[in-house]
C-alpha cells in the first residue's frame, strides 16, 4: 500500500514528507509508555555508549521492551519509520562497534518485523540515515545544510553531522525537478515545445545547485575523520552475521550508501539513458530493494517518460537536453571526485559502504552518459 510520506514532493524531493517524526508518542506507537521511553532513551544514550564502548547498556535498555505484545502492523506509518531508523542504528552500533558477528535478539527479532512492515531490509540504509532523519532549525528557512538538524547520529562530531546534512540537502533540492520531469510527458502529448524547454531548464538548474551543494562537503567534513570515526559504522553486514532467535538469517546486506538514494537513478530513467548491463549495474539495481517502496515505483514510473524522443526532432530542444546531461555529469563528476577523497585515497579495499568497487564503476557511468548525447 502506497504511503503519502514517501510521495516525492517539489520542496522536499525523496525525503520523508512533511517531516520526520522525531518523537515516539502513544498515538502514533501503541506501546506501553514503558517501552516508548525505554527505545528513546536508547537512542538519547546511544552516542555515550558507543564512544565508552558500553555494550551492555544498550543490550539491558533494549532487553527490557517486551515486543511480543507490539502489533507492528498498527503502528502510524511515520512511528514506524522512525523505529525502523533508531533500531537500525542500535543494530549497526552493535555489529560494528561491539561484536561482529551477533546481533542480540533484542535488536534482532523488532528489526526484522519492522523491517518487513515497511518492505525493506533489516539494516541501517540511506532512507534512514538521510531520508527520515532531519528537522530544520526554521521551518521557513529552506534546507540550506546550515539550517538542518539530523535526529539521530553515532557520534557527536560534526563532520558526520555535516555529511548527512550535506546529503539531505541535496535530497530536498532536488524535488522541483524530480517532480516537474515526472509531468513532462503532458507537455510531450501537447507538444508544448515551451514548457517541455522550461523543463529541461528546471532540469539544469536544478543539477547546478545541487552540485555546489556537493561541493561544501570539505566545509565541515574531513576525509580522515570520514574514514577512521564515521565510515566504519556505515558499513555492510556480511554472511557472518548472525541474527539472533530468527529462523531465516537476512544476511549478507548492504550498508547504507548514495547508490541508495533514488535522485540519479530516477533522473537517469526520466533522460531514457540505459546503462550497459555488467556485475555492478547489477550491483546497483539489488540497492533498489532499500529504497521505499514508492521510490521504486517513481523510478519505474520515470522510465515511461518520452523526453528524449521528444527532444530528437527538435534542435532547440536538443540542445537543451545535451546541457542537461552535461550537467549530470558534472554531478557524477562531484561524486566520482569525493569518492576518491573521502574512501579511495584513505582505504587499501576501497569498496563503497554498500559493498561495491565504485572507482572504475562511476567512470563508466560518466562515460555511458556522454553517449546519449543528442
Amino acid at each position: 500500500m502506497a504511503q503519502q510520506h514517501w510521495q516525492v514532493h517539489p520542496e522536499t524531493g525523496f525525503l520523508l514528507y512533511p517531516q520526520p517524526l522525531a518523537q515516539l508518542t502513544t498515538d502514533t506507537f501503541p506501546a506501553p509508555p514503558a517501552t516508548i521511553e525505554a527505545v528513546e532513551k536508547a537512542a538519547e544514550n546511544l552516542i555515550t555508549w558507543v564512544v565508552n564502548q558500553q555494550a551492555n547498556s544498550l543490550l539491558q535498555a533494549l532487553q527490557a521492551i517486551d515486543w511480543q505484545t507490539i502489533q507492528c502492523d498498527s503502528i502510524r506509518p511515520l512511528a514506524l519509520e522512525r523505529l525502523f531508523m533508531l533500531y537500525g542504528y542500535f543494530a549497526s552500533a552493535w555489529i560494528h562497534g561491539f561484536s561482529k558477528s551477533r546481533l542480540p535478539s533484542s535488536i534482532a527479532q523488532p528489526f526484522t518485523a519492522i523491517a518487513k512492515q515497511v518492505q525493506r531490509p533489516p539494516m541501517l540504509s540511506y532512507a534512514g540515515q538521510v531520508l527520515g532523519n532531519w528537522e530544520l532549525k526554521n521551518p521557513d528557512a529552506g534546507f540550506a545544510p546550515e539550517n538542518i538538524v539530523l535526529l539521530q547520529t553515532f557520534t557527536e562530531l560534526l563532520d558526520e553531522s555535516w555529511f548527512f546534512r550535506v546529503h539531505i540537502a541535496i535530497e530536498a533540492q532536488s524535488g522541483t525537478m524530480l517532480y516537474d520531469l515526472s509531468r513532462v510527458n503532458t507537455a510531450v502529448d501537447a507538444e508544448n515545445d515551451m514548457a517541455v524547454l522550461e523543463v529541461l531548464r528546471t532540469l539544469q538548474d536544478g543539477l547546478v545547485q545541487i552540485t555546489k551543494t556537493f561541493h561544501r562537503m570539505p566545509d565541515l567534513c574531513d576525509p580522515d575523520i570520514y574514514h577512521q570515526d564515521m565510515r566504519p559504522y556505515l558499513m555492510s553486514f556480511d554472511k557472518t552475521v548472525v541474527f539472533e532467535g530468527l529462523k531465516d538469517n537476512p544476511t549478507p546486506l548492504r550498508g547504507g550508501s548514495g547508490a541508495q538514494s533514488s535522485v540519479v537513478p530516477a533522473l537517469i530513467a526520466g533522460l531514457n539513458i540505459e546503462h550497459e548491463s555488467t556485475e555492478l549495474i547489477h550491483s546497483l539495481m539489488d540497492m533498489q530493494r532499500y529504497m521505499p517502496l514508492e521510490h521504486r515505483d517513481f523510478i519505474q514510473h520515470m522510465r515511461q517518460i518520452r523526453l528524449r524522443d521528444y527532444c530528437k526532432t527538435r534542435p532547440h530542444l536538443a540542445d537543451a537536453y545535451n546541457h542537461v546531461l552535461r550537467q549530470l555529469m558534472t554531478f557524477r563528476r562531484a561524486h566520482l571526485y569525493y569518492a576518491k577523497a573521502y574512501i579511495f585515497a584513505k582505504s587499501t579495499n576501497p569498496t563503497g559502504t554498500g559493498g561495491t568497487a565504485f572507482m572504475s564503476f562511476l567512470s563508466k557511468l560518466i562515460d555511458e552518459t556522454s553517449e546519449f548525447m543528442l
